[in-house]
């Protein structure tokens, strides 16, 4: 323990030291304003004894790109602080200083960019958040790759759009609908860049049959689209309703706006009777346009942007294949694929003498030298006479070709067939134009399934005896909780029977309402059907 005497000993050499270091402390290392003082510590000046101020960003003027090396008197730059003052600084006390940070690059006036402008009204609010972070983490790799394919299609989409007066930030749908994907296909069979489903397609000009299907027409789609999409604008006046009821339907859209008695959009998400789906489509596109316009301030950079599409058309026979129209042209067949993504089977429709297909631009003389090469692969009436035939034990693509007169290749190409095997059960597509009554065909009649043999004689068995022949073909619309076993029951025939007049449907297909059927049954069994089943055929 310490005495009275250690105590007061010990508080005075505390206070000596105290007035020591404030005094040391004190000393200023600027003798007079603007230059820079002396390193020796007699040119110091005391300051107050106040706590130092924490030192502030300093922000450097960006370089000329007209300077020259400086020269030892040039050494000198400005820094200027966030109180605007100036100060001069030389070469050697630049290395003291830290560098600033990288966040902060001033550009000149000049190289300020300016904020995108939009023709869509644009909302931020967390559910737009969201979708931006999304972007940026887990679907960076996916939205890169729409990036990357938006170049190849946005200046054309745009004006189309514009065309019929429509805001041209509306392409953006298209990206969030399939990534500008001509070939994509979804779960409820909307097809196409636009993600036309057949029926609306079909509405607004768009050809689907077995042969061409426009809705993968990148322009024609777009057509379509911008003509839906103003019909829908001119219903509900909102563009966040309309692109709500492009996603949902304009039926589902109006009965949501009755029940709950508003006609906004923000309002209407916020209950459950819209599917969740649409209840993020407009977050989901407003996100993908601030991305899409800016895409270095999300962190989007070095995307390798696809170039234009530049074609010019031309007319070729129908019923040639592409890959033929690809050795007149001297090109890939690839590139008329990505050019004619609408030609399903790789194949001009054999119902029209004449077709407009895609080429590369400057290929067309060269095939007008080398359009008697083109001879059609498939001949044929509006409906095509294309034969399909379900492999059996036995078979071979040798046979096949001998039996029908065909080729090898042409049935591997119009089927994507790559080398020889094929199994039992698949059903093919034989390239010909009528049904030739060969050795092969007399043989094995009863093993060779067409269209014409259906047509002609009984290769379809029925449940019932037919008695007197007379069959009566007709279409049905599939309703709500039909499946195949139930039609084949009700009309008393076979699920097989279905599949043979059907070539697009197997017994693992699952039927959705509106689908069309085609059936065949005798005039006996078609006379005692009841109503309910006579309602759903036209």
């Amino acid at each position: 323990m310490l005495n009275r005497r250690g105590f007061w000993q010990l508080c005075l050499l505390a206070g000596l030291f105290w007035v020591l270091g404030s005094g040391f402390w004190g000393c200023s290392s600027v003798s007079r304003t603007g230059k820079t003082a002396p390193s020796t510590s007699a040119a110091r000046i005391a300051r107050p004894k106040t706590i130092p101020a924490p030192p502030k960003v300093v922000f450097l003027e960006a370089p000329s790109q007209e300077t020259v090396s400086p020269t030892p008197q040039e050494k000198e730059e400005k820094i200027v602080n966030r109180s605007g003052r100036e100060r001069k600084k030389t070469a050697d006390a630049r290395e003291v200083l830290p560098s600033a940070p990288q966040a902060y690059q001033p550009l000149k006036e000049t190289q300020k960019k300016e904020k995108p402008l939009f023709n869509i009204p644009i909302v931020m609010n967390p559910l737009v958040e969201n979708f931006i972070k999304y972007y940026q983490t887990t679907g960076r790799k996916q939205f890169s790759i729409w990036l990357a394919r938006s170049e190849r299609y946005i200046p054309m989409m745009r004006r189309v759009l514009k065309e019929h007066g429509l805001p041209t930030d509306l392409v953006y749908l298209a990206m969030i609908e399939s990534g500008f994907n001509p070939t994509a296909y979804s779960r409820s069979r909307a097809s196409g860049p636009w993600q036309f489903i057949s029926g609306t397609g079909r509405k607004y000009g768009l050809k689907v049959n077995y042969w061409i299907d426009e809705r993968r027409d990148p322009e024609k789609s777009t057509i379509a689209a911008a003509r839906y999409l103003k019909d829908l604008y001119d219903q509900f006046e909102s563009w966040h309703l309309a692109a709500a009821a492009y996603n949902c339907g304009e039926g589902k859209l109006n009965r949501a706006i009755k029940r709950y008695k508003t006609e906004d959009y923000w309002q209407l998400i916020k209950h459950h009777y819209l599917k969740r789906e649409t209840r993020l489509y407009v977050p989901q596109m407003i996100a993908a346009a601030l991305i899409a316009k800016e895409p270095e301030k999300y962190g989007f950079t070095n995307i390798q942007y696809q170039e234009p599409l530049i074609f010019e058309q031309a007319l070729v026979p129908g019923g040639v294949t592409l890959r033929d129209i690809a050795k007149a042209c001297h090109c890939q067949e690839q590139t008329l694929r990505m050019l004619n993504p609408e030609l399903i089977r790789r194949c001009t429709p054999p119902y029209k003498k004449r077709f407009v297909v895609k080429i590369p631009k400057g290929s067309k003389q060269i095939l007008a030298m080398n359009m008697g090469v083109l001879k059609p692969v498939v001949k044929g009436t509006p409906r095509g006479y294309v034969h399909t035939h379900i492999v059996r034990r036995g078979d071979s693509l040798y046979k096949l070709a001998l039996g029908y007169k065909s080729r090898v290749k042409d049935i591997r190409y119009l089927n994507h067939i790559h080398g020889n095997l094929i199994h039992v059960g698949q059903r093919l597509i034989i390239p010909v134009g009528r049904v030739h009554r060969t050795k092969y065909a007399r043989k094995e009649k009863h093993r060779v399934k067409t269209a014409m043999a259906v047509s002609r004689k009984h290769h379809v068995r029925m449940g019932r005896s037919p008695g007197n022949g007379r069959y009566k073909e007709f279409v049905y619309v599939v309703r709500k909780g039909d499946n195949l076993w139930s039609i084949a029951r009700n009309f008393n025939i076979h699920v097989k029977d279905i599949c043979r007049l059907n070539p697009h449907v197997n017994k693992r297909t699952t039927l959705h309402p509106r689908d069309r059927l085609k059936l065949r049954v005798p005039m006996a069994e078609f006379s005692s059907l009841p109503a309910t089943s006579r309602q759903a055929i036209q």
